[in-house]
Formats: C-alpha cells, sequence, structure tokens
C-alpha cells in the first residue's frame, strides 16, 4: 500500500530525528506526489513523451503511464496539458524548481 509506505518513510524520519541524526528531508511536494511522480511530471511539463521519458528515468513506458494515472488522480487533472500547467503553477518546472534537484 502506497500510504503505508510513505507513513513508515515519515516514521522512520521522525525516529532518526528524535535520536539526534542529522537527516535532511526533501522539500514538500504538492498533493502529496512522490518524488518520481513530480520527476515524470517535470518531463511531461517539457513535452517528452512517455517512452521518452522513460528512457530518461529508466523505466518503462507502461510505469511512466501508471505515474502519471497516479499524478492525474492526486493533481485532479485529466490531461497532459492540465498537469503541465499545474507543475508550472506548483513551481515544479525550471531551474530551480522541486523536481529539478
Amino acid at each position: 500500500d502506497g500510504e503505508a509506505g510513505r507513513l513508515a518513510r515519515e516514521a522512520a524520519h521522525d525516529v532518526l530525528a528524535a535520536a539526534g541524526a542529522p537527516g535532511k528531508r526533501r522539500a514538500s511536494l504538492p498533493c502529496e506526489l512522490s518524488d518520481r511522480e513530480a520527476e515524470v511530471l517535470l518531463w511531461v511539463a517539457r513535452g517528452l513523451t512517455n517512452t521518452q521519458i522513460g528512457r530518461k528515468l529508466f523505466i518503462s513506458h507502461r510505469t511512466v503511464g501508471h505515474h502519471l494515472a497516479h499524478i492525474y488522480d492526486k493533481t485532479e487533472v485529466r490531461t497532459r496539458a492540465a498537469a503541465a500547467l499545474f507543475a508550472v503553477r506548483h513551481g515544479l518546472v525550471g531551474a530551480g524548481s522541486v523536481a529539478a534537484k
């Protein structure tokens, strides 16, 4: 379950922080997007196809499609263009964007 994995990561970060371990938390992503979803969204916003994105991220085009379906659900959009606009509005596209780091 994706939510269980997210909660486990958050719990691990909290335990390490409580123990005094230095840690870095990534910048929060909108709509609880995962890091990989943000990467896919970045490339969608730059106009790449699922096949091209898959090559860049070393995943299959079908996996890109699954990530894109999750992005659509989480961001409540239904098209690549709307997803790209979402990415721009939330600072996920550009040299200083969260996803580009």
